[in-house]
């Protein structure tokens, strides 16, 4: 029940928090949820990050990934057992600097002129920003929320360039957001176009080689099927796959 209560709480804070309201020590609330230290971090520990050894890779990757959300956990548990609310109003607002605004969520990048491939874009945006967040927060709690995140920021701040490192990387993001990618696609279809899109998802529902944002791609497209093709369009059915993943998730937590 805490972690519904906090989910909820970290999506209020989400809808109604400006982004240029001031933080304390520095910045605004959008320069936060930018997570702008990461990258000094990875330079940090870089000398591991691009190693030939796996073992060395994982070492690298662990290192970049658990110190935060092992913080956050830590002081979840330490909160936890002395004031309940605290802990909640912790979590709520980390979840809240660990998802992706929706203004940026949910538009599509206006230099993308290709409608599908606006689809494409918003629809990742909103998946890896939110929806994946969002479901690890109520698997993991703090802990899974801001490991995702930082993962998230890793795997989009890499090159192109396939180094050993980022091959272990997009590895471990595939892994983490496969099961959520599927339980999105169906998400689609129950707040799209039902028959075209459940058709889709049954093709690549247990494949678990395909890149998800194909999956993501090929079902949200079946979804908007007799929809017009706006920007609009997209928005709202993003938008209500948003509010079913919160009430598949209290109804989950609550059982």
């Amino acid at each position: 029940m805490n972690t519904l209560i906090a989910l909820l709480l970290g999506l209020l804070l989400d809808a109604v928090i400006d982004h240029h309201t001031p933080m304390p020590i520095y910045g605004t609330a959008k320069q936060w949820r930018a997570f702008p230290w990461v990258g000094s971090y990875l330079d940090f520990v870089g000398d591991c990050l691009n190693a030939s050894s796996l073992i060395k890779r994982t070492l690298g990757l662990l290192i970049v990934l658990l110190p935060l959300p092992t913080l956050a956990a830590i002081l979840w548990a330490v909160l936890s057992m002395t004031l309940n609310w605290a802990a909640i109003i912790f979590e709520a607002i980390v979840l809240m600097f660990c998802l992706l605004p929706l203004d940026k969520s949910l538009s599509p990048d206006p230099q993308v002129v290709e409608f599908t491939e606006q689809v494409s874009s918003a629809t990742n945006e909103t998946f890896t920003g939110r929806f994946v967040v969002l479901f690890w927060f109520a698997i993991l709690g703090a802990f899974g929320a801001v490991l995702f995140r930082i993962l998230n920021f890793l795997v989009q701040s890499l090159t192109s360039e396939e180094s050993n490192f980022s091959v272990t990387a997009k590895g471990l993001h595939h892994a983490l957001s496969w099961l959520p990618a599927r339980i999105t696609a169906y998400l689609f279809a129950l707040t799209g176009s039902f028959v075209a899109t459940y058709d889709r998802f049954s093709e690549h529902l247990l494949n678990f080689e395909m890149a998800n944002e194909i999956v993501l791609k090929d079902c949200v497209l079946a979804a908007l099927e007799g929809s017009p093709s706006s920007v609009q369009a997209l928005e709202s059915l993003l938008m209500r796959t948003g509010w079913a993943w919160v009430i598949l998730l209290a109804i989950v937590l609550l059982c």
